[in-house]
């Protein structure tokens, strides 16, 4: 990927506790690529994706909470200046920013929820309010969806006009990677995590 391509920040998001474990998100104190290396990336055929539970939502952690809340911010800020610069544009994804925003915030909640609530219960053995809350996240992983089929449309199906600048390629780059991620957050959770647990009497 060019370096026009990637979105980076220049500070790594600070260590999250939850659980009693400090997940710092797998990246350097100082500079941070939201970009996972080869050990968390995860493959189609996901062999990399750990079996054990708390290894499980470790990866979930770092390789998909920690890259959205790196990722999709910088997207908002890239949206708002595309839709501004080209506003006289036939193809101005004009409500991309309003979306990217509420997708922002809709998912802060959900990984929010998840951090603190439903991770912790699933570690501790999956009892309690487990069963509802994996009921809830399902119900919002639908939202979830609905939001990256909006996203799909509103860009073209990611695909920018010939004539558009290298912020605008950009964006509907980050926008594609944001869609990928998510749906295969999604997946991880909805086909691997809960069902270790929603099987569980």
């Amino acid at each position: 990927m060019s370096r026009a391509l990637l979105i980076r920040i220049k500070r790594a998001p600070p260590a999250t506790r939850y659980h009693g474990v400090m997940m710092n998100a797998g990246v350097d104190a100082n500079v941070a690529d939201c970009e996972p290396d080869a050990e968390t990336r995860c493959t189609d055929a996901g062999a990399d994706i750990p079996s054990d539970p708390r290894a499980l939502v470790d990866h979930i952690l770092t390789r998909f909470h920690a890259v959205h809340r790196c990722e999709l911010p910088e997207l908002c800020t890239l949206a708002r200046r595309v839709e501004k610069t080209h506003a006289s544009h036939p193809q101005c994804p004009q409500g991309l920013a309003a979306l990217l925003d509420a997708m922002l915030s809709e998912l802060e909640d959900h990984m929010v929820r998840e951090e603190r609530v439903l991770f912790p219960t699933l570690l501790a053995g999956g009892g309690g309010c487990a069963p509802f809350a994996m009921r809830k996240m399902r119900l919002e992983h639908d939202v979830h969806q609905t939001h990256l089929a909006e996203l799909e449309a509103l860009t073209r199906g990611f695909t920018p006009p010939p004539d558009a600048c290298g912020s605008w390629r950009a964006l509907y780059q980050g926008c594609k990677k944001l869609s990928d991620d998510l749906r295969r957050h999604i997946a991880i959770e909805n086909e691997v995590l809960f069902p270790l647990y929603e099987k569980t009497p």
